[in-house]
């Protein structure tokens, strides 16, 4: 083990949750990338950059590739043997949802709760489960293959979200968020 009391564990951590999730600067990382994005650079091309940077050992705050593979497996253990713990690790996952899904509606000019932004957010938080687990399950992918794996879940979101812009050739983002409303109202009659 660490050779670290729990008193000085305690000390520096109140709870579990925070001795767990402690990386919640990450989030605020990518809320300051969302933001300050590029003229031009769309919230999905943000939040790939994002991501090769956290995967990039030079960045600060950026993941330490040779020790979070072990750090990841015991983190996922613990968590996945927890319903506390897998709550708050949804709430993590939430407000980077919630992060990504208002950067699209931005880009989109709707609002953050219309279908489109609120797919493709769920979707690209949907990449970050699907990484740490392929982590856990079956050995951690390098970082080319982790970034081509997200290049291809961004591809997708790309084109669901050119699908919904053609409900509607002349579809703006307003009117892109109608037709997407109107999609979903119409699925729910079916």
């Amino acid at each position: 083990a660490a050779d670290v009391s729990p008193r000085t564990v305690t000390v520096h951590f109140a709870t579990k949750e925070d001795l767990l999730f402690g990386d919640e600067d990450v989030y605020d990382l990518l809320a300051e990338r969302l933001e300050l994005r590029s003229p031009g650079e769309t919230a999905l091309d943000a939040l790939r950059a994002w991501i090769a940077e956290m995967l990039d050992a030079g960045t600060p705050g950026a993941i330490d590739p040779d020790r979070s593979w072990e750090l990841a497996a015991t983190r996922r253990r613990i968590i996945d043997a927890d319903p506390e713990l897998q709550q708050r690790e949804r709430g993590h996952l939430a407000r980077a949802e919630n992060l990504i899904g208002a950067a699209v509606a931005r880009d989109l000019a709707v609002r953050p709760d219309d279908l489109a932004p609120r797919v493709t957010a769920a979707a690209a938080v949907a990449v970050f489960i699907l990484l740490e687990r392929m982590e856990h399950a079956g050995g951690r992918p390098s970082t080319e293959e982790g970034l081509a794996l997200v290049d291809r879940v961004l591809e997708f979101l790309r084109g669901g979200m050119a699908a919904l812009s053609r409900l509607d050739p002349t579809a703006t983002g307003a009117t892109l968020g109608a037709a997407a409303r109107r999609l979903a109202r119409d699925e729910d009659v079916r």
